[in-house]
């Protein structure tokens, strides 16, 4: 049983959607700052002992990750919340190695339709240009 997509999109999709100029919403910082969040939230869950200290867990994921993102000039707020789910799953009933693996590669899926989508969108029917750089 997967943890579903992670709850990030939405916020994703408001940005590449409604702020297609913004540095945040650019594909090489999108891919990048998921790319970062999954890393931390698996070294994380390798570290840890299931069930001992989430909140720590969790507290690290979070700080680690956007604290990252700034210092590599990554910023996307969504990928913050990328981590939080993931460890998140980790500590659940229903966690296996095959759903942390659907969750990655979900993860990836969905930053790539959505930056697709984004591009056909902003292009073909608004007549604006996205993305502004890669």
């Amino acid at each position: 049983n997967p943890m579903p997509l992670p709850p990030s999109f939405g916020a994703l999709c408001t940005i590449v959607f409604a702020l297609p100029a913004a540095p945040l919403a650019q594909p090489r910082i999108i891919i990048l700052a998921h790319t970062w969040a999954m890393s931390v939230a698996v070294a994380l869950i390798f570290i840890f002992n299931p069930y001992h200290h989430i909140w720590l867990q969790k507290a690290l994921a979070v700080g680690i990750t956007v604290s990252g993102m700034a210092k590599f000039g990554i910023l996307n707020p969504p990928a913050g919340a990328v981590s939080l789910a993931m460890l998140t799953y980790a500590n659940s009933a229903s966690y296996s190695d095959h759903g942390l693996l659907f969750l990655i590669v979900s993860t990836y899926l969905g930053c790539a339709v959505c930056i697709v989508v984004g591009m056909v969108w902003h292009n073909l029917f608004l007549g604006r240009t996205y993305p502004m750089f890669w």
